[in-house]
């Protein structure tokens, strides 16, 4: 299991007065059998429990294609509105 993954399970958070910005992709994850997949399908992935403050932006593509162009130049914009 990767170390992320372990903690994950493992750590209790506690509350977060600051600002949350979570960038959620707009497709869907797929994996190699064609199954879709989303870990978590609410809006702002449970943080609302932990944080004050959330603010949910979109970017084009999906967990892995968001950091490409053209679609990570549209995430930073949004981001930096988010801001």
């Amino acid at each position: 299991m990767l170390f992320h993954n372990k903690i994950s399970l493992t750590h209790t958070p506690s509350k977060y007065n600051g600002k949350v910005i979570i960038i959620r992709a707009e497709s869907p994850m797929i994996n190699d059998d064609g199954v879709y997949y989303d870990i978590n399908p609410t809006d702002d992935l449970r943080w609302g429990e932990f944080a004050k403050s959330i603010i949910v932006i979109t970017a084009p593509g999906n967990h892995a294609s968001i950091i490409r162009s053209p679609n990570v130049e549209i995430m930073i914009h949004r981001l930096q509105k988010a801001l």
